[in-house]
């Protein structure tokens, strides 16, 4: 019985916070799953990013969009400094694209994902012992290693309640085995098959057994504002 409080609580907080997919400020969370960059999502971000410089931004997936005089889209990405040392985060920009088709950058977030905000508070607000360390890979290759991808799998075979899918490997930390960090979609097993975004935990012990140990729903509008 005890395996199965996490995930019940989960769907009864998901269900009380966010009953549709729009966010405040008339934000529309992207309900694709998985929620990768159309041909034409991708043609708005590299016009925008055109003449932007001191950061290179490459979009994963779009994250909401809304409608304006135009329309603005969010984006998740990976981000890298032009710099000596290139420094590498992930990052939420919008992008704005009027009704002549002109597209620019209009904002861009920091998505720290050891401290992400949710709808119940903040995630995690001090540093666990051994720290995070970021899928650096992602920046070169893949934002959800195929590994990455077995593990969550797994994971989630037990899980109940809200069907994930993950679309990033957010970062690892080594703790008796090791935590993955992940960025998922999450489909809620209700009439209206409520859609937002999570940040979920795997822990995968030394002798290989796996489980989520936290899956929590991305407060959206705090960071588009």
């Amino acid at each position: 019985m005890k395996k199965r409080v996490l995930p019940i609580l989960t769907v009864v907080i998901a269900m009380l916070l966010c009953c549709s997919v729009f966010a405040a400020g008339g934000w529309k969370i992207n309900k694709k799953a998985p929620s990768y960059l159309t041909a034409g999502e991708k043609a708005d971000f590299n016009k925008a990013k055109k003449d932007f410089t001191g950061a290179n931004y490459t979009p994963v997936f779009k994250i909401a969009d809304q409608e304006v005089a135009g329309t603005n889209t969010a984006f998740f990405c990976k981000g890298e400094t032009v710099t000596l040392k290139p420094k590498t985060s992930w990052k939420i920009v919008i992008v704005s694209k009027d009704l002549n088709g002109n597209a620019s950058f209009t904002k861009i977030v920091d998505f720290d994902f050891r401290n992400v905000k949710t709808r119940n508070s903040q995630y995690e607000t001090k540093p666990i012992p051994g720290g995070w360390t970021y899928n650096r890979n992602a920046y070169s290759s893949k934002v959800l290693p195929a590994s990455a991808k077995k593990i969550f799998k797994k994971a989630k075979s037990k899980y109940v309640g809200v069907d994930l899918t993950a679309l990033a490997l957010l970062g690892t930390q080594v703790v008796n085995g090791t935590k993955y960090r992940y960025l998922c979609q999450g489909k809620i097993m209700d009439a209206e098959g409520s859609v937002n975004l999570y940040v979920v935990d795997v822990w995968k012990k030394a002798g290989g057994k796996c489980r989520i140990t936290d899956c929590d729903v991305i407060d959206i509008p705090a960071y588009l504002g």
